[in-house]
């Protein structure tokens, strides 16, 4: 657990904000400033101690996360974050075309699992669909 309870920060509401977990420098500010183009905010992590750290000090509404990290697998970064932010959107990328990946993430609680490389409109779409999913769940526990 990442020591914050998931009910004191939920999403930003406008589900604009962003974190990129991924240790590839240049395909991780690709992504930023697409996100950024497309009107979300976004910060990135290189590391998975990194992003969870970030995640502690800032709201997000939905995680990008890498399948392979430098210190943690994106597994245990996603599961971490799942249960910490089990109203933010997460989104698992992957260089490895692994379908058991894909299955162990999904089951973890990812929304979607994309492998790269992709179409960015693909990815814009999964996050889209995983952050109005997150929010309609959000929407129906309140009433």
């Amino acid at each position: 657990m990442i020591g914050l309870d998931s009910r004191d920060r939920g999403s930003t509401g406008d589900g604009r904000r962003v974190l990129i977990i991924d240790d590839d420098p240049a395909f991780a500010g690709t992504l930023f400033r697409v996100l950024k183009e497309e009107g979300y905010s976004a910060d990135v992590a290189y590391r998975g101690g990194d992003g969870l750290e970030k995640s502690k000090k800032s709201t997000y509404d939905a995680f990008i996360i890498d399948i392979v990290l430098p210190d943690l697998s994106g597994t245990v970064v996603l599961a971490r974050l799942r249960d910490a932010f089990p109203h933010a959107a997460k989104v698992m990328i992957s260089g490895y075309p692994f379908a058991g990946e894909a299955v162990e993430s999904l089951r973890a609680g990812a929304d979607a699992y994309i492998i790269k490389p992709f179409d960015v409109r693909e990815l814009l779409n999964a996050l889209r669909r995983s952050i109005n999913l997150h929010k309609a769940r959000s929407l129906s526990r309140s009433r």
